[in-house]
């Protein structure tokens, strides 16, 4: 409960640490690792979390009574987009983001998720002026989720986070 409501107060770092420790008690909870996906995601560690999105679709897909596997793959493709807005655009590689997207609309066929998700894309990739505005709103909003959370909280944390996810 502690992760969630560091998460409510845009304490990402200090909520990671405290999913990691959730899913050390009990690793094979599906909310601990959708949690810990989302803090990270919030946190703009894309790549912590589309690993987090990827062990909870595998544990999904082999129980599907943990969850629901059409939330997790929209949620794994937001994830995914979000990754990709973040880097240059001469570095963007949409394959992945593509791979999820079709498996979000295969197992949420009446979710609209997936869709706004295609559009955004589809914006970002056309390169107009609209697109660009979209791209540009998205790339806002993650630089604000990264410097609230650098106002908030330490980078040490952070990074202790990060130490304890890679071992």
């Amino acid at each position: 409960y502690s992760g969630r409501c560091h998460a409510a107060l845009e304490q990402y770092d200090l909520a990671i640490v405290d999913f990691h420790r959730a899913q050390e008690l009990l690793p094979q909870s599906p909310r601990s690792t959708a949690a810990m996906a989302e803090a990270c995601r919030q946190a703009g560690l894309y790549d912590l979390a589309v690993a987090e999105h990827d062990r909870l679709i595998a544990r999904i897909s082999k129980e599907p009574v943990l969850g629901d596997l059409g939330e997790a793959w929209c949620e794994a493709a937001r994830t995914r987009l979000r990754q990709q807005v973040d880097r240059p655009s001469s570095k963007r590689d949409w394959k992945k983001f593509d791979e999820a997207l079709a498996a979000a609309k295969r197992t949420a066929p009446n979710s609209f998720v997936p869709f706004r998700l295609e559009w955004e894309a589809m914006l970002l990739r056309d390169g107009d002026a609209a697109g660009a505005a979209v791209a540009e709103d998205v790339q806002e909003r993650g630089r604000q989720d990264r410097k609230s959370t650098r106002l908030n909280s330490s980078h040490l944390v952070i990074s202790y986070a990060v130490f304890c996810l890679k071992k």
